[in-house]
């Protein structure tokens, strides 16, 4: 968000996250709508909400029409749901009586079914915001996807024992999305699904800004590893250096299990991610030789980089940074480079799509307000007389699929615990509903195995030294899968769900 002197924000496009390519096939010919008329309709719609709607042509009235003359053009059968979408939204921003979230995500599915009528690899979602108190601005901040894939899981319902004949599988779909739009926001997750979506969304680039940032470097050295965060005025830190040791350590080793299954040589993963951070460290360098014009270079957030968006940024004392960005650069173009960064992704996303899928199967059986003990002791139940604890919702929905997630996949049971701890791990994350879960994550395993620990939260502060002890003795574990499996079962009294990808 741009944020004005007087404390507003306003949306607006900042430089699209993607290249050109001059590879593959041409893009879709709805691309545009998606990338660049619809979020300027965005645009106009968020600085009207503001009281700031420009003039033409950037005023509402001419973003709508690009957007809906390019729709007809190449998408016709889908005017009458996007009309409609486009009616509430601006409905919803003029608080006009009756346009609430609800009468808005209905509109949504019907246009998100005419595009799957018109075969449009495309989706859109948004945010729905009510901000300020006595004359609040209302937001709908619209983003847009391309749909990469849509894999389908068979899901089948565990029983407890004599109750019966087990129930015929069902059918969850997953997308796999690209985001296509520049707005200057994202989401912070890199999946999510909530009650009225229909899907299990995996936000592909979001996960590979993950890997590029975080998890690559962690595996590269302990030295990178950045899980915690926010200690600076604790006393007792001893287990910091060790605790982010064994990241580094358990990272590397799951993601050699992860290549070695491809088939490919784990050796290279060194390799890998030395240029990783070499590109990094680089960019990082050149900065620091702008500082004077009071300029910084913004990091990667993909695996390929486009070193030509730096090149104007060369002076003299940057120059041979720029060439370690550029021998770097060399490296990951390595096809063997680029065979072992996809199949780390693809495990990670693999494990982040049952993730999601297990939020859908939890929905589908109103788990969620069904708050185990355990979480309610932090959380609180699901229900405060007349109105709902929606912390405790979400922090059992992430407890629910965090769990299944470690149980389902044995060779990333680590990275995926290691997930979990960094909610914990990071002061700025604590009031988050991961947090909870986290906590409730380590409490159930420990109580597993009967491992004995002091309490995690002292004087309303997670004791993290406490974590990360019960992960020392955890990350030992062959069955740590299994444990998980147990845990989730006991704290929901009904066997776990088998997930399969069907093919």
């Amino acid at each position: 968000m741009l944020t004005h002197e007087d404390g507003t924000d306003e949306v607006v496009e900042g430089e699209h996250p993607g290249l050109p390519s001059d590879e593959g096939p041409p893009p879709h010919a709805l691309t545009p709508f998606f990338g660049e008329l619809l979020p300027a309709y965005v645009v106009a719609l968020d600085a009207r909400s503001a009281g700031r709607e420009p003039p033409p042509p950037r005023d509402l009235a001419s973003a709508r029409t690009a957007a809906l003359g390019a729709l007809t053009e190449h998408a016709p059968s889908t005017i009458e749901s996007f009309t409609s979408l486009l009616a509430a939204s601006e409905s919803f921003s003029g608080e006009v009586t009756g346009f609430a979230d609800q009468v808005w995500l209905e509109r949504l599915v019907l246009f998100h079914d005419a595009l799957a009528a018109a075969d449009a690899p495309f989706y859109l979602d948004a945010v729905l915001t009510v901000e300020g108190g006595r004359n609040p601005r209302r937001r709908v901040l619209l983003s847009s996807y391309e749909v990469l894939s849509r894999p389908q899981f068979e899901v089948t319902l565990g029983l407890a024992e004599g109750d019966g004949v087990e129930e015929a599988p069902t059918v969850v779909r997953a997308l796999y999305l690209q985001r296509l739009d520049s707005l200057n926001f994202t989401q912070s997750l890199l999946g999510y699904t909530r009650p009225e979506i229909r899907y299990a969304l995996v936000l592909v680039d979001r996960i590979e800004g993950f890997l590029v940032t975080q998890h690559l470097p962690s595996m590269h050295s302990a030295d990178e590893s950045v899980f915690v965060r926010g200690y600076e005025d604790e006393r007792d830190t001893h287990w910091v250096t060790e605790f982010e040791v064994w990241a580094h350590e358990d990272l590397a080793a799951e993601a050699r299990e992860a290549v070695s299954a491809r088939g490919l040589d784990p050796e290279g993963l060194t390799l890998l991610a030395e240029a990783i951070v070499q590109r990094s460290h680089a960019i990082d360098a050149m900065s620091h030789a702008l500082r004077s014009r009071a300029i910084e270079l913004l990091q990667p957030r993909t695996y390929a980089f486009d070193t030509d968006r730096i090149e104007g940024f060369r002076v003299a004392e940057n120059a041979a940074d720029l060439a370690r960005v550029r021998q770097a650069e060399s490296v990951l173009a390595r096809p063997d480079m680029r065979a072992l960064y996809d199949a780390v992704l693809d495990a990670f996303t693999a494990s982040v799509a049952e993730h999601e899928v297990q939020h859908r199967i939890d929905y589908e059986a109103d788990r969620l307000v069904h708050v185990p003990g355990m979480l309610a002791e932090y959380t609180g139940e699901t229900e405060f007389e007349d109105r709902v604890n929606h912390r405790a919702e979400r922090a059992n929905a992430e407890l629910s699929a965090y769990l299944s997630q470690i149980a389902r996949s044995p060779s990333h049971a680590r990275t995926t615990l290691l997930h979990v701890a960094s909610f914990v791990m990071s002061r700025d994350d604590w009031r988050r509903p991961e947090a909870y879960a986290a906590l409730v994550v380590f409490e159930a395993l420990a109580q597993a195995i009967h491992l004995p620990h002091g309490p995690l939260v002292v004087r309303r502060r997670i004791a993290r030294g406490e974590i990360a002890a019960i992960y020392g003795v955890l990350r030992t574990r062959a069955d740590l899968a299994t444990l998980a499996s147990t845990a989730w079962s006991t704290l929901y009294d009904v066997p776990l769900p088998r997930i399969a990808r069907l093919p």
